[in-house]
């Protein structure tokens, strides 16, 4: 068996594992953050240059944070560096069994116009709801293969992937941050998460009818099927029935369960159940290691975010601000931003800034909503995020490019993001959430 299909199996022991942790109500994360670093190990070949630049920047800093934390008489926590992300990587792990079950058709005959235009771009968010990264990449690939794949095409669809964080609990960074800020809690983010989604959709159309019209009118998209929707909502449903009546079961570990469960369950009812465990046994050696720049990302993020929490408990008196209010939380938003520019992700700001304003004990919603937000955004300004790094190494579009098409859509929504972030603020004040 080759490396990468170890790491496959051992993946899905992690998985299994944080999965067995919330059942049994005791504490693996020694167990599965080690075999998590261990499956890492075996498929690190398989990072992209620039996903292993930010791992090793992530990964030095964290060190070098804890090293110097010890030096000033502060405390470290080695389960929190080997594991405390470990709980997201089994949930996007679980997620990805849901490709067995969606196989988009390619026969369909091609949508041309403005409705196949606002089909694709709404179809695709919510495609990317449930299966993640990869309805991007199969709605791109369609598209590619129809006509020639332009810096707007980039520029349409990394959008409106991106938004997608504000409601899907499959996205990492609404895992990231649902697992930093239990209290704020999926459905409270998603009354308003969805209608920023909306409002970042029509942005994202206007603009780009602003800079080619000629492109929307003779928009050849993606032949979406209603029924790729249905299996993603039912799931999104019977995770949230479950946390209400289990709430102290997190909803991290309830899709970790939820997914490859009933995906096996589906496909061994339309096929066959050896058929089931065929697909499920060949995904976990072949596809699940494909998750490596993920992988990679995710545990030297929790690395470095134990350096800054080692490093900010050898500065008690440190804070970022007195009080974590609208304005705070409007600045936290540009900082996540204009990071996001420099070629930083979101991953890294989110970390650092959980760190050090969670002990603050600041509104979790208010600080879950700038998270969401500055991911959603910053992913598409930061030229090294997966999202920019996918569209330039499959479609040849230059991801400086994405990030300087993207600077006045990513100016309008932070304008959008503060309105939002004022309104949620003024429902806090006045005891309506």
């Amino acid at each position: 068996m080759r490396k990468t299909n170890v790491a496959g199996v051992l993946l899905f022991f992690m998985m299994v594992m944080s999965i067995a942790q919330h059942i049994l109500e005791i504490n693996l994360l020694w167990i599965s953050g080690s075999i998590a670093w261990l499956a890492a190990i075996l498929i690190a070949k398989r990072i992209g240059r620039g996903q292993r630049i930010q791992a090793s920047i992530l990964l030095g800093s964290g060190v070098a944070m804890m090293i110097f934390a010890l030096s000033r008489g502060g405390t470290i926590s080695i389960e929190q560096a080997i594991g405390q992300n470990q709980p997201i990587l089994a949930m996007l792990a679980a997620v990805s069994f849901l490709r067995l079950i969606d196989r988009p058709v390619t026969t369909e005959s091609i949508p041309i116009g403005k409705s196949a235009f606002f089909k694709t771009l709404f179809g695709l968010n919510l495609l990317s709801a449930a299966i993640n990264i990869t309805a991007l990449i199969v709605v791109c690939d369609r598209l590619a293969r129809q006509s020639p794949f332009t810096r707007l095409h980039g520029l349409m669809l990394g959008r409106a992937f991106g938004l997608t964080v504000m409601y899907s609990p499959f996205i990492g960074g609404m895992a990231l941050t649902l697992a930093l800020l239990p209290e704020a809690s999926l459905s409270r983010l998603a009354m308003f998460g969805i209608p920023y989604v909306l409002c970042g959709l029509i942005i994202n159309a206007g603009l780009l009818y602003l800079a080619d019209k000629k492109m929307i009118r003779q928009f050849m998209g993606y032949p979406l099927r209603f029924d790729s929707l249905v299996f993603p909502v039912v799931l999104v449903i019977i995770v949230l029935i479950i946390h209400r009546v289990l709430p102290d079961f997190s909803v991290l570990a309830l899709i970790a369960l939820c997914a490859p469960i009933l995906t096996l369950v589906t496909v061994a009812y339309k096929e066959t159940g050896a058929r089931a465990i065929s697909n499920a046994g060949q995904h976990i050696v072949n596809t699940l290691p494909t998750m490596a720049g993920e992988l990679w990302l995710f545990l030297a993020a929790g690395v470095f975010a134990a350096g800054i929490t080692s490093l900010a408990s050898s500065f008690n008196d440190w804070t970022l601000f007195s009080s974590f209010d609208v304005w705070a939380a409007c600045i936290t938003f540009a900082f996540i931003l204009l990071f996001g520019v420099i070629g930083i992700h979101p991953i890294v700001c989110v970390s650092f800034l959980a760190a050090v304003l969670v002990p603050q004990q600041p509104p979790q919603l208010l600080l879950a909503f700038v998270f969401i937000m500055g991911w959603a955004i910053g992913c598409m300004l930061s030229p090294f995020s997966g999202t920019n790094l996918i569209i330039q190494g499959r479609y040849g579009i230059n991801n400086w490019s994405l990030t300087s098409g993207n600077l006045l859509y990513g100016s309008i929504m932070f304008v959008v993001g503060c309105g939002f972030l004022y309104l949620i603020d003024a429902l806090l004040i006045y005891n309506k959430l």
